[in-house]
């Protein structure tokens, strides 16, 4: 007779036995193993369920990257997802000397794209923020004086422009212009004005 270990409490029980003295457990061949067949066969670890740390902190990065890189270009993540806004798209016709004015507002700053075409004549295209426009109208009465402008998306007497920048969030105004020239060229200018915000 030979004792082994109950499976249940320890207890060292005769391999004959029926079941464990001390706790009743049922004792048999496949209760109570053999010494031999002692060692328990080792579970698998259960796996784990739900997102790690590591992928949360890896997809907010992710996340704020692509935020840095949309802003540093000048561009909005409704921008990035719609494609871009046209803000201005007119056609005016400007007798020499006269000028019309458009505006838009930019809730964020945005990366903005300025194209005219002009015929026959070429024109003036003025983008300003408010105080700038305030000093354009007021040198408009005053022949000769002069007005602030932002000169990256700006051009003079041109039949062709087109430039992109970013600007600041605010009320902005675009000026189409037609220059005063000599009484020679009395004939009118017309120019389609299109403003794309990205």
């Amino acid at each position: 007779m030979a004792l082994v270990k109950c499976l249940e409490c320890g207890s060292d029980v005769s391999d004959k036995a029926a079941a464990c003295p001390r706790c009743g457990a049922p004792s048999g061949a496949g209760a109570i193993p053999s010494p031999v067949a002692s060692q328990p066969t080792p579970l698998a670890p259960p796996r784990r369920r739900g997102v790690r740390p590591f992928t949360v902190i890896l997809l907010i990065g992710l996340l704020g990257a692509a935020y840095l890189f949309l802003r540093s270009s000048g561009k909005t993540v409704t921008s990035a997802v719609s494609g871009p806004e046209t803000l201005v798209s007119e056609t005016v016709v400007l007798k020499e000397g006269h000028a019309k004015d458009f505006s838009f507002t930019l809730p964020s700053s945005r990366r903005v794209e300025v194209t005219m075409t002009a015929a026959p004549r070429g024109v003036s295209v003025f983008l300003m923020n408010g105080t700038d426009f305030t000093g354009y109208t007021a040198a408009r009465q005053k022949p000769g004086s002069q007005f602030t402008y932002r000169r990256a998306l700006s051009t003079q007497n041109a039949l062709r422009f087109s430039q992109a920048d970013v600007i600041p969030e605010g009320t902005w105004h675009i000026v189409v212009e037609r220059p005063s020239e000599s009484l020679l060229f009395g004939d009118d200018s017309t120019a389609t004005v299109k403003i794309i915000a990205y």
